[in-house]
């Protein structure tokens, strides 16, 4: 009896929201890098460019890098694409904590926005955006990525 070739649903499925993420933290590394200089037209309130906006611009590439290597090597069977993709999840993951932690505490009050309500829709819109990161790094860690990814490293069958 051949054994079963080995389903790569789970590695595909990581490897597109691995690409998705990519294209994400490419849009998201542009609007960090464009942000200051649009709000500081449309307000008339100057916005320096602090360490925060420079450490998002940063893991953003970072991200864009990882993301994108990784599921491009994902979808080439190489199991170094799943290590660089989870890499890349770990660097999404924490800075959104980053974000939710120090960077929204300090922009409430400097853009006039004391709302707790606002703050609350905020930390509830970076969660939804880690959500596909966890999702990602979840089904990586599955075996079955483990399977399909070691299908071409195995030796043929004698028969």
């Amino acid at each position: 009896m051949t054994p079963r070739e080995p389903s790569g649903g789970t590695a595909i499925a990581a490897a597109s929201l691995a690409a998705a993420g990519a294209a994400t933290a490419l849009t998201e590394t542009v609007g960090v890098i464009v942000w200051p200089f649009v709000v500081s037209g449309l307000h008339g309130v100057p916005v320096p460019v602090e360490w925060s906006v420079a450490l998002q611009g940063v893991a953003g590439s970072l991200e864009l890098i990882l993301l994108g290597v990784g599921s491009t090597l994902l979808f080439l069977r190489r199991p170094m694409g799943r290590r660089m993709a989870k890499a890349g999840c770990v660097v999404h993951l924490v800075q959104g904590v980053i974000v939710i932690g120090l960077l929204m505490p300090a922009l409430g009050p400097a853009l006039g926005v004391p709302s707790s309500v606002e703050t609350a829709g905020d930390i509830i819109a970076v969660i939804a955006v880690l959500v596909p990161a966890i999702i990602t790094f979840v089904l990586l860690l599955l075996p079955a990525t483990d399977r399909w990814l070691a299908r071409d490293e195995q030796p043929a069958p004698t028969g």
